[in-house]
């Protein structure tokens, strides 16, 4: 957040692909700042350095345990989700626990944060932006496949374009909580195994299962 508030502040257009890659850190060298400037710069990245072979071993032993029980079950149908990848899988396991506390779609979103809030005074009744309330982590995780799934998945990219439409109307940011109940439907369904998203490729989740594993080594 620093490095990106860095570039707002001084009006940086940022390149194309990954920005903190290694292969960028020229690019972040010469831009025209002061010395102090990129002394932090410096600093910052090297942080972020330091932390990618971390990262990428809590990934692999979080891939590790998704093959394994009580997650495997679980795992392999919340990958037929469009949007949903394996770590985006545990952390939705890992924050809801027993889904048999959740009979609706609609108690999990509010458990995650994501329903509209409400303001209701005599014959008045507005709702409002999301409450914010409850696993932040799993909000985190719910709004991330929800844009993943709005960028690869044509049924998701119709549904955002349509409700894309109210947002420019008053109260239009209003419709945004539909969009994510209906995803967490979808994914509420595969994860209690009465429902499939795998379409024409059956085996969509084992394949996805398969590829997280090899790329976790």
């Amino acid at each position: 957040n620093r490095l990106r508030s860095t570039l707002h502040r001084y009006n940086i257009v940022p390149p194309n692909g990954g920005l903190f890659a290694a292969a960028q850190r020229s690019w972040w060298e010469a831009l025209a700042l002061s010395a102090v400037e990129k002394l932090r710069i410096r600093q910052d990245l090297s942080v972020l350095a330091s932390l990618e072979p971390l990262i990428a071993e809590v990934q692999e032993e979080l891939t590790r345990l998704s093959g394994t029980e009580p997650w495997l079950s679980q795992v392999v149908f919340l990958l037929q989700v469009p949007g949903i990848g394996v770590i985006n899988a545990l952390v939705r396991l890992s924050a809801i626990g027993d889904i048999t506390r959740f009979p609706t779609a609609k108690q999990l979103v509010g458990y995650a944060g994501l329903g509209a809030s409400v303001h209701a005074s005599g014959q008045t009744y507005q709702t409002g932006h999301i409450t914010r309330q409850g696993r932040k982590e799993m909000r985190a995780a719910l709004v991330e496949s929800a844009w993943m799934a709005v960028e690869h998945h044509p049924y998701w990219k119709v549904q955002f374009e349509l409700y894309s439409v109210n947002m420019l109307t008053q109260g239009g940011l209003r419709r945004a909580p539909p969009l994510l109940e209906s995803a967490i439907r979808a994914a509420l369904g595969a994860y209690r195994e009465e429902e499939s998203h795998c379409g024409d490729r059956p085996q969509t989740a084992g394949c996805r299962l398969a590829c997280a594993f090899q790329a976790g080594g």
